[in-house]
């Protein structure tokens, strides 16, 4: 999608070939459109939620929920009219789809499963990157992610869906600042921990634990990003131990400190 920048609080995206990311922050009543739709795109609500007109049908989609936008559709969205609705997307042309994909695929809203988070999320990470060959990855990305919704729409024709996922991503992102563990996640998934942290790595190869850091490291970097906040603030809101836990996580994960990630976009801070 490509938002009116004056209505927006923040936004960032990223593209390459037929693919396209970005996360963006819509205020309190914003709007969207309306507009022609012109590539498959899937849109997932971060925090808030929004209504979507799709050719005159109305539905709602909600935080931790996303929904899939075809080629063709007119489409306009309405935003939360109380609270600040942010939310990622993803995007790939008709020419990009591979071909053992329906070439119209169906019209989706669900909620997000694990591999869907994580691929916006690495395709935003990879996007930053200056490196040669990053539009590649990008189109790869926006591949595998609509391969993943054709998975999600396969699993809800059948009446299968793993809500107990989908209640530890919720907990998670809702509750990342706090001092959480595993045992508060599985016990709001109502699972064993031992169950929750099997079922997280046969869909994404790490364990709960590690996946709730990544979280909280996804979410400081944006904010060292996106915003002028201390370090000291950004840990707080995150729920790192402190400054140097934060600078540390951040290190590990991304190659460089916070204010290396800062400088980079910045200039000098």
């Amino acid at each position: 999608m490509d938002p009116t920048p004056p209505r927006l609080l923040k936004t960032f995206s990223v593209g390459g070939f037929h693919s396209h990311f970005g996360q963006v922050t819509y205020p309190p009543g914003g709007t969207y459109g309306p507009l022609r739709q012109n590539a498959f795109q899937v849109v997932g609500i971060l925090e808030g939620r929004m209504r979507v007109n799709v050719d005159g049908e109305v539905f709602a989609v909600q935080e931790h929920e996303a929904c899939l936008l075809l080629p063709g559709q007119r489409v306009y969205i309405q935003f939360h009219e109380h609270t600040p609705t942010e939310h990622n997307w993803g995007s790939l042309g008709p020419e990009g789809m591979p071909e053992d994909l329906p070439p119209r695929m169906e019209a989706w809203h669900g909620a997000v499963s694990l591999q869907l988070y994580n691929l916006v999320a690495w395709a935003l990470e990879v996007g930053h990157d200056p490196r040669p060959g990053m539009d590649l990855q990008l189109h790869s990305l926006g591949v595998s992610l609509m391969r993943e919704v054709y998975r999600l729409q396969q699993l809800q024709k059948g009446g299968v869906q793993d809500e107990r996922i989908a209640k530890a991503l919720q907990f998670m992102h809702a509750h990342c600042e706090e001092e959480i563990g595993v045992e508060d996640v599985a016990r709001h998934a109502a699972l064993s921990r031992q169950h929750l942290n099997r079922l997280f790595r046969e869909k994404s190869g790490e364990s709960l634990s590690r996946h709730l850091w990544r979280i909280r490291t996804e979410k400081a970097r944006r904010l060292i990003l996106e915003t002028g906040l201390s370090l000291t603030e950004i840990s707080d809101r995150c729920g790192f131990q402190n400054p140097f836990h934060l600078s540390r996580k951040i290190r590990e994960r991304y190659g460089k400190s916070p204010r290396d990630l800062r400088q980079a976009l910045w200039g000098e801070v």
